[in-house]
């Protein structure tokens, strides 16, 4: 079996790339003949789990033909990037012409069995008029359905052509009502995959703190999006002495430096971007993990965060509690917080800001409460369904089904 798996940007540094590349590590335990390709800067070299050098094809940004960074499916990436949005009709011709040209090359070369094109968008779109003939699976991180609704001059074509893709995968049931909705693809050609972690990076921990100190932590991209803003803010009004907070993630422009220079603090430590190990380990490290987030498509370092024994701070996201699960939701391990009105899909309503930043006020101090009485989370056993392995099993099955 030849796979050909396509990602329009940098591989690895957000939750599609994750993904991609743990694919890319489990279909070559199961022998799979691999190629990939990726929208990466100018000067940047990428490796691949499983995936031999010469078997990764970038098309490169920041050249002559493609003169600006890498567009990213986010309005705010992790990286410096491009939004779909800004990219005039030269632009986005000449970003069609340049994936076209290297898909061309490859599926000729590789002769794929079946392709993988991450996110429900353009590329996947791309992907299926230039070869109809070749079974292609669209998987849907959710940002893809986001810029439907950010980039509306684009939503028309895409949907279109998405509509004619053999199969989905979608993150949770929420999304697949969605997906069915939006692209109008039969109900039973999307299939419910979700996201894995790596349970041999992320576990519990065995020895000892290094800090006596009751540590919050949060990971992803230090954006608004995200939530930091309120997350700091509502950090620096705990009156507790024994409190420090992790800011993890990378992030880019005027707004890094603004929320950089919010979380100027004495008890708040910016660590910028760090590896997925590196990120275990200061899980270990965290009693409680917190993502005020506004919107997201699956958050998989929840489960991260939970399998390394954290208790859980996070917004009511639509499709979270579906995937983790009636169990572990109405655990106390999770304090779930009531998402304010949105405007633009991600952006909190002014009005509805002093409210949500109480309810997070309240889950920290009952969360801390809770490390101080020494109650232990024992969720592990709730998430064994949500490894790696399990994901690349059903995702497996499905290949198997489309041959």
């Amino acid at each position: 079996m030849k796979l050909l798996q396509i990602l329009a940007q940098r591989p690895g540094w957000t939750g599609s790339g994750i993904c991609l590349r743990n694919l890319c590590s489990f279909a070559e335990k199961s022998n799979f003949g691999q190629s990939v390709i990726i929208g990466i800067p100018n000067n940047e070299q990428v490796n691949l789990p499983g995936v031999k050098q010469e078997n990764i094809f970038p098309v490169r940004f920041e050249t002559e033909n493609l003169p600006y960074p890498v567009v990213g499916m986010s309005d705010e990436m992790p990286y410096k990037s491009t939004k779909y949005k800004e990219l005039d009709q030269d632009q986005l011709a000449g970003w069609k012409a340049e994936f076209r040209k290297v898909m061309l090359r490859v599926v000729k070369k590789a002769k794929p069995d079946i392709i993988i094109s991450h996110h429900l968008w353009i590329l996947t779109s791309l992907v299926k008029e230039i070869f109809p003939d070749i079974p292609v699976l669209g998987f849907c991180h959710g940002t893809g359905l986001r810029q439907l609704e950010t980039s509306r001059d684009l939503a028309r074509d895409v949907k279109d052509k998405i509509s004619t893709i053999d199969t989905a995968l979608a993150l949770n049931k929420f999304q697949k009502i969605d997906i069915n909705q939006q692209f109008n693809i039969a109900l039973d050609k999307i299939f419910v995959v979700g996201n894995g972690y790596n349970d041999k990076i992320f576990y519990p921990p065995t020895g000892k703190r290094s800090s006596r100190k009751i540590t919050i932590t949060f990971a992803g991209k230090i954006s608004k999006v995200k939530g930091v803003e309120h997350l700091v803010k509502v950090f620096k009004n705990i009156n507790e002495e024994d409190l420090r907070l992790n800011l993890v993630g990378s992030g880019s422009g005027n707004e890094y430096e603004q929320l950089k220079n919010l979380s100027e603090h004495k008890d708040i430590k910016l660590w910028g971007a760090v590896t997925q190990e590196k990120l275990g380990n200061i899980f270990r490290q965290s009693d409680i993990f917190v993502l005020p987030s506004f919107y997201e498509g699956l958050a998989l370092v929840v489960v991260e965060a939970l399998a390394c024994d954290l208790r859980v701070i996070l917004t009511d996201i639509p499709g979270i509690r579906d995937w983790l699960g009636e169990e572990l939701s109405s655990s106390e391990a999770i304090s779930y917080i009531p998402l304010p009105r949105l405007y633009d899909c991600d952006k909190p309503k002014t009005e509805d800001i002093p409210q949500f930043e109480s309810h997070l006020y309240k889950a920290i101090q009952w969360q801390i409460s809770q490390v101080r009485y020494g109650k232990k989370n024992n969720v592990v056993k709730y998430i064994k369904d949500k490894t790696w392995d399990s994901i690349w099993k059903r995702i497996l099955q499905i290949i198997n089904d489309l041959r």
